[in-house]
């Protein structure tokens, strides 16, 4: 079993606040493994397989990828057996409930190309400019420091490596961010408690996480600070969710980027 350091053995410049969050987040998530798919359905209202493979459409084709948080592999999965693609994935988690259930979806098409890493995204061990490709799928909100992430982004980033960080936002429209937290406040969490009991403390911190998330704006120019180049996004179904991408774009791109 997998165990907490001491605090003792931590850095001074780990804060408490920073090691609680930390580790309650890794529980949360150890906990929630079985159902953290149907949550984030539900949390995306349907859409989260779309925009996945939205996001998976930003990667190149060759060349390395990290799945940064991969959870249960779902971005993982989808980029593996999208025909066309022969790059190999490194999925970084530091759940372990959630890597069992990603080997099981990974299956024969990640033999040889994937591989999985235990560690913090904060604080990686890899080299520098080593990825072609970077991708993450509904986790930034879940970051204790955005800009520490990013900074790490930006070291491991190859001179053209390119990124795509998928998460949930908040609409600007009055009207639809009503409907959005009705969504949120109201009529998921009960069918949540319906379904999958254990869920419902995760998903209220999943629900409150969107509202209290920064903006997409914000987001971006945390990206653009740390260095990563062309950094920019494109909201999604009216604003519901949000898509971070770096690097060059790609030709026919649906949808025209919003840049800060």
């Amino acid at each position: 079993m997998i165990q907490d350091p001491p605090t003792s053995a931590l850095k001074e410049s780990e804060s408490a606040e920073r090691v609680a969050k930390t580790r309650f987040i890794r529980r949360m998530f150890d906990t929630i493994a079985p159902d953290y798919d149907r949550l984030n359905t539900w949390v995306s209202m349907g859409m989260d397989r779309r925009w996945r493979r939205r996001a998976v459409r930003q990667m190149p084709s060759e060349g390395l990828i990290v799945d940064w948080c991969s959870g249960t592999g779902d971005m993982a999965a989808e980029y593996l057996k999208r025909p066309g693609n022969l790059g190999r994935v490194v999925m970084c988690d530091f759940s372990t409930e959630m890597r069992l259930l990603a080997d099981s979806k990974i299956g024969p098409a990640g033999a040889g190309r994937s591989w999985y890493v235990c560690c913090d995204v904060t604080r990686s061990p890899f080299r520098d400019r080593v990825f072609d490709g970077q991708m993450q799928g509904f986790a930034i909100r879940n970051l204790f420091n955005r800009p520490a992430f990013f900074a790490e982004a930006s070291r491991t980033s190859a001179p053209s490596g390119v990124g795509a960080l998928l998460d949930l936002s908040t609409p600007r429209n009055r009207i639809w961010r009503a409907i959005c937290n009705l969504h949120f406040r109201i009529i998921a969490p009960r069918l949540v408690a319906l379904v999958a009991g254990r869920g419902v403390f995760a998903y209220r911190y999943l629900s409150e996480s969107v509202e209290h998330n920064a903006t997409a704006e914000q987001v971006t120019g945390e990206m653009a600070s740390a260095g990563l180049r062309e950094s920019r996004y494109e909201p999604l179904a009216g604003g519901i969710g949000a898509l971070f991408i770096w690097g060059p774009g790609k030709r026919g791109s649906a949808t025209p980027p919003v840049s800060r």
